[in-house]
C-alpha cells in the first residue's frame, strides 16, 4: 500500500495506545471494581479486534466493501473511546468526592481520549484517501469477486434511462 506516511504514523499511534490500554486494563482489574474492570476489558477486546481486522483489510482485503466496513468500525470505535474517556473522568469525580486516589482514572481517561482522537484522525485520512487504498489491487486474489468487485468481471449494468 502506497499512500501518505501519516497513515503509518496514525497506525503506529493506534497500536501503541492499544498496548498501553491493555497494560492499564491489568492494573484496573487488579485494583478496581467490576464496572471499571469490565469497561477496560471490553475496550481492550474492541481495540485488539479493530487492529487485527484493520491489518487484514489494509494488507489483503482491499475492496469497496471491506474498506467501507473498516472505516465505519473506526468511526464507531472512536466514538466508543470518547464515551469511555467521559465515563472514566466521571469515575474520577466520584472518587474525588470520596477522598480516594484518582490518578488511575485520569490516566485512563486521557489515554482513551487520545485513542479517540487518533482513531478519528485515521478515519479522516482513510476516508480522504480510500481511492488510493482501493487502487492498490496487487495483493487482492480471486476472493474479491465474492465481495462485489465488478471491475474484474464482464458485467455491464442495464441502461434504464437515457
Amino acid at each position: 500500500m502506497k499512500f501518505y506516511p501519516s497513515n503509518y504514523y496514525c497506525r503506529y499511534f493506534i497500536l501503541s495506545f492499544s498496548f498501553l490500554i491493555a497494560i492499564m486494563t491489568f492494573w484496573t482489574v487488579s485494583t478496581r471494581g467490576f464496572a471499571e474492570s469490565f469497561a477496560g476489558i471490553w475496550a481492550t477486546v474492541v481495540i485488539v479486534s479493530l487492529s487485527v481486522g484493520g491489518t487484514m483489510v489494509m494488507r489483503k482485503y482491499q475492496n469497496d466493501y471491506s474498506v467501507g466496513v473498516f472505516l465505519g468500525s473506526i468511526v464507531a470505535t472512536s466514538h466508543f473511546f470518547l464515551l469511555l474517556s467521559l465515563i472514566y473522568f466521571g469515575y474520577a469525580g466520584d472518587r474525588k468526592a470520596k477522598n480516594l486516589s484518582i490518578i488511575e482514572e485520569i490516566i485512563q481517561g486521557l489515554m482513551f481520549f487520545a485513542q479517540s482522537l487518533v482513531l478519528g484522525l485515521f478515519a479522516i485520512i482513510l476516508g480522504a484517501h480510500r481511492s488510493r487504498v482501493l487502487d492498490n489491487k496487487e495483493s487482492i486474489n480471486n476472493e474479491s469477486i465474492a465481495f462485489g468487485d465488478t471491475e474484474s468481471t464482464d458485467y455491464q449494468p442495464p441502461t434504464v434511462m437515457k
